[in-house]
């Protein structure tokens, strides 16, 4: 382990995560997965906050001196740049691109928004009357008791909003209901692993460690951090999710990813299934890349 790496832990509340995500202080590695959460992963997270649930933490890294580009978009936003002072997001991509996309004010925000994203896949309402986290079918219109969930986390928008509530039999109920999710969300505290130096081997080290007996790093997502090069525009993921794309026409798109690798690693001549070591050394192969590519 590098002397100068660090490994911090924090614990803040959900919208401080927001604020840094706007002011680019945290930032996705071009080598990170890809967002796949469906809307009933979206769901199924904010019922867990409204529940109290644990969310898990969030893995950052700082490097020491690596660059990896970074993908410019979280969430249906675009996220300015930094050069530096910033965290890569190691684990933690799909819980916080959805909190970042369904609690940001797209009406207050300077970042750039893609509507259609934002409205097809980031607009999550909480019905007061059924006390439910809901998504609209599309073109239709919500009612005056469903919220978007980032009216919540904004005092004056809150406020604002509740006066479309002002005439309904039941206002001082959908009050008290409103003001109780507004609470939770505002409130919500999100633990954090912060890793400071080192190497990306290290991290990416340190990333299974932790997972051993949770979700454990997928092998394309660790040849991918490990492999990561900007000047030759390589990164497995991309490529297997190609792959996968151009196999649609012989109807293979339901191939998994893990097949893609296997065969990938077989090509080396032997099967890279530990962990431990062994994907590193396939990651190392001075002819990894073009093989690869082959």
């Amino acid at each position: 382990m590098s002397a100068k790496l660090q490994i911090n832990t924090r614990v803040r509340r959900l919208i401080y995560y927001i604020e840094d995500i706007e002011k680019g202080l945290i930032q996705i590695p071009a080598f990170q997965r890809d967002f796949i959460w469906d809307k009933k992963d979206k769901l199924d997270l904010f019922d867990s906050l409204k529940r109290g649930y644990p969310i898990g933490s969030i893995l950052f890294w700082k490097p020491e001196q690596e660059k990896f580009g970074s993908n410019e978009k979280i969430g249906p936003y675009t996220i300015p740049e930094k050069k530096e002072n910033y965290f890569y997001i190691l684990d933690g991509f799909q819980r916080l691109s959805t909190l970042f996309g369904c609690l940001t004010n797209p009406a207050k925000t300077k970042l750039k928004v893609d509507e259609k994203e934002l409205v097809n896949d980031f607009t999550i309402y909480y019905d007061l009357e059924t006390e439910e986290f809901i998504v609209l079918r599309p073109n239709s219109k919500s009612e005056e008791h469903q919220v978007p969930l980032y009216v919540f986390l904004d005092t004056f928008e809150f406020l604002s909003y509740s006066q479309k509530l002002i005439d309904k039999p039941n206002f001082n109920v959908l009050m008290d209901r409103a003001k109780s999710i507004a609470t939770t969300l505002v409130d919500f505290s999100l633990p954090s692993i912060d890793i400071i130096g080192g190497e990306i081997t290290e991290a990416v080290d340190i990333f299974s460690r932790i997972n051993s007996k949770g979700t454990s790093i997928s092998s394309d997502w660790m040849i991918s951090a490990l492999t990561y090069n900007k000047d030759e525009d390589f990164r497995l993921g991309t490529i297997i999710d190609n792959l996968i794309e151009e196999l649609k026409i012989f109807n293979f798109q339901d191939m998994k990813r893990e097949m893609v690798f296997q065969c990938i690693s077989n090509s080396f001549g032997k099967a890279y299934f530990d962990q431990s070591g062994k994907i590193e050394q396939l990651a190392k192969k001075k002819d990894f890349i073009t093989k690869t590519k082959n």
